[in-house]
């Protein structure tokens, strides 16, 4: 028999900040501890920003914990204060959700730990070590800007209370980026799932892997009633910074089981008299078991549907009409995980890249140019499109997002013959002619950009913005 859980009242209340722990801050935070069950808390500090959320398990045979922060120095906080709570200090294991930094930095303060998590947990690590420089570059930027904003602000308001907290993670984060610890990695893993016995508690890893990385897993506690779904998704939010919980979707490139995947979250489901609640690895994030069926049901349509287009020869186009958000899943837009279309159609586009084995034309061209050259890039991809089962797939609107990321660089040559090649694929779109008319123009080609306006036009006579372009250009207006 589980434990009793708290209400859902008593919980939101929690959630509000009523868990704070008289006396106990980091770095002038406020530290929080929520009793999720007799034998499980969880912790986090702020009142404001999305910081990651540790829980602990008091077990028979030792305290387990799930996550790690970004900051090593709050871990070693959070593990005095788990100790304090269950009274005893013989922790066994870590256990990491997924791969990203603010929740397996800190794992080294568990060294002493069994640290477990999926098989591509720390491949996802290293490959993020590799952006230290540009991490440490955004805050270097970012931090003196949000310093002018909070001299600006209002003392007392919520507004200089969530900036000041903003700041004082950020600097606790560039200290840790600058920082040459090394990365503490998982010491066992697993490919599909694994069971814990811990004497009065089974503890159940699910992969589920493919949407917001390629290691997340679902932790389940059924003797607590308690499921952990890591940063996967949310259904409602407690602050208006969600942060990592605000997108859920794919990306293409991500390495990623789908039947696997949906096989074992569906089993889960299936398990729903099991669970009394649903914990995001984020404090300000809500789960329930709507919202989480929801999202199973969403991609499980989506795969299904997406395997269905491609076995019928679908073109990838018209898949973002018959899998637009609004009609097709009307009761997700707008809600958490679902305020970006974006995301949605970032999706589309990865499990069709999935289910096609083809990657992204346009994403292939823009590497091509830098190691080939522009016009060997060029006749490369054009050539591509010809085959009857190429490697690529091709979308009109990606390369016009390529041609625009180098006309905002000033290289027009490259956006030119980017959005040449995209007319020559597309010769009915008027957008593209509109587009390379714009290419035209500010690189002072006003001819060209007179007469691929004019094609636009012709295609579309409702193109205001062409008609107007060619008003300027005859006033001698080239925009640039």
């Amino acid at each position: 028999m589980r434990s009793k859980t708290l209400p859902c009242l008593l919980t939101l209340c929690l959630l509000l900040g009523s868990v704070a722990i008289a006396g106990d801050t980091f770095n002038g935070l406020p530290l929080h501890v929520e009793r999720l069950s007799d034998n499980a808390i969880r912790l986090w500090v702020g009142d404001y920003i999305s910081t990651t959320a540790v829980s602990a398990l008091n077990t028979e045979k030792g305290i387990v914990v799930i996550d790690a922060t970004e900051l090593p120095e709050l871990d070693k906080k959070f593990r005095k204060v788990i100790a304090r709570e269950f009274g005893r200090k013989d922790f066994v294991y870590l256990i990491n959700t997924h791969e990203h930094g603010d929740h397996t930095t800190g794992n080294g303060v568990y060294r002493d730990c069994e640290i477990i998590a999926h098989e591509r947990c720390a491949e996802g690590m290293r490959a993020r070590g590799g952006n230290k420089q540009r991490t440490i570059d955004w805050f270097e930027e970012s931090i003196p800007q949000l310093e002018q904003e909070i001299a600006e602000m209002e003392k007392g308001t919520e507004e200089f209370d969530k900036a000041g907290e903003d700041l004082v993670l950020k600097r606790l984060k560039l200290g840790v980026a600058k920082s040459s610890a090394p990365l503490t990695y998982p010491t066992r893993t697993f490919s599909d799932s694994m069971k814990l016995d811990m004497g009065d508690m089974t503890i159940e890893l699910y992969y589920v892997g493919g949407t917001h990385t390629a290691s997340d897993i679902f932790v389940f506690v059924p003797q607590q009633g308690l499921l952990f779904t890591g940063d996967m998704m949310a259904d409602q939010w407690f602050t208006d910074t969600p942060g990592c919980l605000q997108a859920f979707g794919m990306r293409a490139g991500v390495e990623r089981d789908i039947p696997l995947m949906l096989a074992n979250w569906k089993g889960l489901l299936e398990r729903k008299d099991e669970i009394d609640q649903y914990i995001p690895a984020h404090w300000n994030g809500g789960l329930t078991y709507k919202g989480f069926a929801e999202r199973y049901e969403y991609v499980e349509t989506l795969y299904t549907g997406i395997r269905k287009a491609a076995a019928e020869g679908e073109e990838l186009a018209g898949l973002f009409t018959e899998f637009d958000l609004a009609t097709r899943f009307p009761h997700l837009e707008g809600t958490p995980g679902f305020t970006n279309r974006f995301v949605h159609n970032g999706t589309v586009l990865a499990l069709w890249s999935e289910v096609t084995d083809t990657e992204s034309a346009s994403a292939a061209l823009a590497q091509a140019i830098e190691e080939q050259g522009l016009q060997a890039a060029v006749a490369q991809i054009a050539a591509e499109r010809s085959k009857a089962r190429g490697k690529y797939y091709f979308l009109e609107g990606e390369f016009n997002l390529l041609g625009y990321r180098f006309m905002n660089d000033g290289d027009f040559e490259k956006a030119v013959a980017v959005l040449t090649l995209n007319s020559d694929l597309y010769p009915d779109s008027w957008n593209v002619y509109d587009s390379l008319a714009e290419a035209y123009m500010k690189d002072g080609q006003n001819d060209l950009a007179v007469r691929h306006y004019n094609r636009s036009i012709e295609l579309n006579p409702e193109n205001e913005n062409g008609k107007q372009m060619l008003e300027q250009l005859a006033a001698g207006e080239t925009g640039s």
